[in-house]
């Protein structure tokens, strides 16, 4: 058995002890440069730091999604207290209800 099976069969035993089964096997380490590239790392070969910045881009894709969900639910709420029905298109219920300064 090599060092590489041991550690992998060690990971399988920690993540069902600590209950985690969502744990990726490879993570996305985004790169902070202009010019560099995400990197995708099996979570064998990932460092701490590794670790702390595949989170971190995972944060800001969550914020990202939030910031647009929140928009989508107003714009929602907007278009149905304009009087807009389901099959009603958005931008034009709102240009007949709101006045936007242009």
């Amino acid at each position: 058995m090599t060092a590489l099976d041991q550690e992998s069969q060690f990971l399988e035993a920690f993540c069902k002890q600590h209950e985690l089964p969502q744990l990726p096997n490879e993570i996305t380490v985004p790169s902070f440069s202009d010019s560099g590239s995400a990197e995708c790392k099996p979570m064998l070969l990932a460092t701490v730091d590794d670790i702390a910045l595949a989170a971190h881009g995972l944060d800001q894709t969550i914020d990202q999604l939030v910031d647009q969900l929140h928009a989508l639910r107003r714009v929602y709420r907007l278009a149905r207290a304009s009087g807009a029905k389901g099959a009603d298109y958005v931008v034009e219920s709102l240009c007949q209800h709101e006045e936007v300064c242009l």
